[in-house]
């Protein structure tokens, strides 16, 4: 996520959804973008996106899911994320993602 710093935006990584949630609940202004990635260990991106969307301060905020997965009912499994970028992920794909939601 070097490459989003770069660029000007505000970026806070962890690497499973178990602490990405906690980083979340510790916040006081909520991210403007989720960048998620579906398969992490201790809680993946599927686990994640259901236990966001029962907590009504965090359902609010968009997600945008990176995956490698076939997943061909990923939207749905995922709860309808606003967008997915498929791996390998490239620059430009990111970059205008992330913008739309600014």
């Amino acid at each position: 996520m070097i490459l989003l710093e770069a660029k000007g935006f505000d970026v806070q990584c962890t690497c499973n959804g178990e602490e990405a949630l906690s980083l979340l609940n510790e916040l006081s202004r909520l991210p403007d973008l989720i960048l998620l990635d579906a398969m992490m260990p201790i809680m993946d991106g599927y686990e994640f996106r259901q236990k966001q969307n029962q907590n009504l301060r965090l359902r609010t905020i968009p997600v945008v899911v990176m995956t490698g997965d076939d997943d061909i009912d990923m939207s749905k499994n995922m709860m309808q994320p606003q967008g997915i970028i498929l791996k390998p992920l490239h620059v430009n794909s990111v970059i205008e993602s992330v913008s739309a939601f600014l």
